[in-house]
């Protein structure tokens, strides 16, 4: 007789084949929590198939979906769930660790307290190599809250992620829509509707920050943003507070996202996205990003700068050589020469070629050259105000 696990890790994945086996087989080592683990795959095309039929084959309590055909990303993470079987669940990512004590507290808590629908935590920041960057806790305190503090959870947090949560409440409240984010504010609005959620201080994984993680790779993706903002709006409209309320606390989300995701973008060397949330940021909230502003202009302008010349060359790169008219500092002739071949002498004037400068337009006519005027550009793209300065 199959006994019905205590809890379902479900994983989402898609081309993580080495980050995936790592987290399951951390998973198959746990010996407090009788569980399974359901992975569904994206229709993967490295050798995620060959790991998990290995994985398979040497632990029992593995449950593995591929897709027939690739599919949406919230489609994944809700079928990882809807194939799962346990009491509980707890969806989590490929590249992540579970902690196990971490865990079982949670499920101690709604083992307990059976008005108890679910429980978010937070998690740690590692690196892929396991060092851990930042601890991101959700609360230093246990907080509950019901049906009838809607209002007070809204004006304190601005994202929900990692719920261990009642699992047959989940598949009989939640209809998918590709539009939203899987458990976040339409999953709490559900469990606040049936009884009460806990936040708590519990660390319940090892987040892995590297370049191909989701948020990273999906931050400046406007479907990624509507989705984060829409599950906001459903919850704030069942909310009871007056319309001057909850605009502002809606302008104080979308400002919050926005400044997120800068900072994504500026840590992943990716300028021109970073500028573009920091405009977005400056309707919403101007004096919280007029400082981030700055640090954009000095640390990322001309960054920005290469990424428009290598735009403009997309299409002739690496058979376009760039030739740097003017002195410039190093490191812009460095972050151009990771993307275009630079050219040692001036060209000939019918050779084709971009010719880098600060003033280049009473030159425009030579033939065979075209002209990409730096110092306009990062006038152009400044966003504080301050003077250009090549030295």
């Amino acid at each position: 007789m199959n006994v019905r696990p205590l809890l379902s890790i479900c994983i989402p994945t898609y081309n993580r084949a080495a980050l995936l086996r790592r987290h399951v087989e951390t998973l198959c080592s746990f010996t407090k929590i009788p569980l399974e683990i359901v992975v569904s795959d994206n229709f993967s095309t490295d050798a995620t198939q060959e790991v998990m039929g290995e994985l398979c084959s040497r632990f029992v309590n593995i449950r593995y979906h591929r897709q027939p055909q690739p599919v949406s990303i919230g489609y994944n993470w809700h079928t990882a769930i809807s194939k799962a079987s346990g009491k509980y669940a707890f969806a989590v990512a490929d590249d992540d660790v579970c902690i196990e004590d971490q865990l079982l507290d949670a499920i101690h808590s709604l083992e307990v307290d059976q008005s108890l629908m679910c429980v978010y935590g937070g998690y740690y920041e590692v690196d892929l190599g396991g060092k851990v960057n930042h601890v991101h806790r959700k609360t230093d305190d246990d907080l509950y809250f019901s049906k009838a503090d809607r209002l007070r959870i809204v004006s304190q947090f601005f994202s929900f992620e990692i719920p261990v949560f009642r699992l047959e409440l989940y598949k009989a409240s939640t209809i998918f829509h590709d539009g939203a984010f899987i458990l976040s504010w339409d999953f709490v609005g559900a469990c606040l509707d049936q009884g009460k959620i806990r936040v708590s201080p519990l660390l319940l994984l090892r987040h892995t920050i590297h370049p191909d993680r989701l948020t990273e790779t999906k931050a400046s993706d406007p479907s990624f943003n509507f989705a984060w903002i829409s599950t906001f709006e459903s919850f704030l409209a069942d909310t009871q507070c007056d319309h001057g309320a909850r605009l502002n606390l809606l302008i104080n989300l979308i400002s919050r996202i926005y400044y997120f995701h800068a900072q994504v973008c500026m840590r992943n060397g990716r300028a021109l996205d970073a500028r573009f949330f920091i405009k977005k940021g400056m309707c919403y909230s101007p004096g919280d990003f007029k400082n981030l502003a700055i640090e954009w202009e000095a640390k990322h302008l001309a960054a920005a700068a290469v990424e428009v010349l290598i735009k403009s060359l997309a299409d002739q790169i690496p058979a376009r050589p760039v030739w740097i008219k003017d002195s410039i500092p190093a490191g812009i002739r460095n972050s151009i020469a990771q993307y275009a071949t630079l050219m040692a002498a001036p060209p000939e004037p019918s050779f084709p070629v971009t010719v880098v400068g600060r003033d280049l337009v009473s030159e425009e006519s030579v033939p065979g050259w075209q002209y990409f005027d730096l110092a306009r550009t990062m006038s152009n793209l400044m966003l504080s105000g301050r003077k250009l300065n090549f030295s």
